[in-house]
């Protein structure tokens, strides 16, 4: 649900793979959204009109599950734990993003699995690993970011810890998902063997906070807060320019790149400045050095001073909102946005699926986002060789459906 186990499964149905996303006819996925949304909770959808059939127009939903087929399906049931194994013995790859647990109660999990087929990958996800006592929590992005220690470390010396707005753990924990399932199948390649990976996305998380790490247990210090600044670079923040809210990011983490930057803006005095001539006196004059970038920013297009300060060598790179990233030509340049059609939510851009280009492999979109339960028929008839009054029966039972019977555990 929700995004870290999509983003793996839209990484890989990119490349190629067919990617088969199970859901339950009544614990639908969290981003579908409401069935019934409330009057003013319509910002994920198309317009802001939640249409007839809401859980089929979010834009959350259909950006994480492009070139995906739809299989809802209620696990719980006996008839559900069957149609499931036989698409195991069809498989090679079963991703899980349930929390520790989920899968054994369901009687489903890896020994049993690995019964129906010998040579499948198994990879689980949990939030924090399935031992140890937050083995049983459930996690989100945000969670994981506190837990992890990323929220101690976001925010300003003097106010409070802030979540980072964007839950990072979630794509990261994604990503490595699907290098360690590529990892996995071409180890099977090698020895024909199957394996179960677990990769808990704590665990993700901690390993993306590796320098405050390194420094505790090598050093014994705790790194703090420090808001947008650095260590070992300065001037280094987010800087306000002409108009109302731009801003724009700039990083220096060595003299030559200061006086580069000196030049550009035409105060060649200030890389003699005994203030800010070497880096250790930019780091203990960053107040003053701060006043003195912002008050040269302030007069400046963000994107005129981003190509200003870019072409002389220093680093920085305008804060962009987010419609100003469809027009953006190094975003262009490289193909990051596409169109894509989708039947009931219209035609939109979206980012391409992978988070990199191939050489000899496209990783463009080729189909919209399923429809709830679109394929049920496609893979229990055609796939499984179900006759259609048996896939009559099932969805008389409720374990299949072409709509949610209820709402996701958590609608946002």
């Amino acid at each position: 649900m929700a995004w870290a186990g999509p983003v793996s499964g839209n990484i890989l149905a990119s490349l190629g793979a067919e990617v088969i996303k199970v859901e339950p006819p009544s614990r639908p996925d969290t981003s579908r959204g409401s069935i019934s949304p409330l009057p003013g909770g319509a910002m994920m959808y198309p317009n802001g009109e939640p249409g007839e059939r809401p859980w089929n127009r979010s834009g959350s939903f259909s950006e994480r599950h492009r070139n995906k087929l739809s299989l809802t399906l209620d696990l719980t049931a006996n008839k559900g734990k069957e149609m499931f194994k036989k698409l195991v013995v069809l498989s090679d790859v079963v991703l899980v993003n349930y929390r520790a647990g989920v899968m054994s109660n369901l009687g489903l999990d890896y020994p049993v699995l690995r019964e129906a087929n010998p040579q499948l990958i198994m990879l689980n996800m949990p939030g924090f690993g399935s031992s140890g006592p937050y083995k049983d929590y459930s996690a989100y992005g945000t969670t994981i970011e506190a837990v992890a220690g990323g929220s101690y470390l976001s925010g300003y010396p003097d106010k409070e810890p802030l979540v980072a707005g964007f839950t990072w753990p979630d794509p990261a924990s994604g990503t490595l998902a699907a290098a360690a399932i590529m990892a996995g199948l071409r180890h099977r390649m090698r020895t024909g063997d199957g394996m179960l990976i677990e990769m808990s996305q704590m665990d993700v998380a901690i390993r993306a906070l590796g320098g405050a790490l390194m420094d505790y247990g090598m050093n014994g210090r705790v790194q703090e807060r420090m808001g947008n600044r650095h260590s070992n670079m300065a001037p280094h923040g987010c800087y306000p320019c002409l108009g109302d809210d731009e801003w724009i990011t700039i990083a220096i983490d060595d003299d030559e790149g200061w006086r580069a930057f000196c030049h550009a803006i035409g105060r060649a005095e200030l890389a003699v400045d005994p203030r800010f001539c070497f880096l250790e006196q930019r780091l203990q004059n960053q107040d003053s050095l701060d006043e003195v970038v912002a008050n040269w920013t302030r007069t400046q297009d963000k994107m005129d001073a981003m190509h200003l300060l870019q072409k002389a060598g220093a680093a920085a790179a305008a804060v962009m909102r987010p419609g100003e990233h469809f027009s953006d030509p190094h975003f262009q340049a490289r193909g990051f946005f596409e169109e894509v059609y989708h039947p009931e939510a219209g035609t939109y851009p979206y980012r391409k699926p992978a988070p990199f280009n191939l050489s000899k492999t496209s990783t463009n979109t080729r189909r919209h986002a399923p429809l709830f339960g679109e394929h049920n028929s496609y893979l229990l008839r055609d796939l499984l060789d179900l006759t259609e009054e048996e896939v009559e029966e099932m969805k008389t039972e409720k374990i299949i459906s072409d709509r949610p019977l209820a709402d996701p555990p958590t609608a946002f």
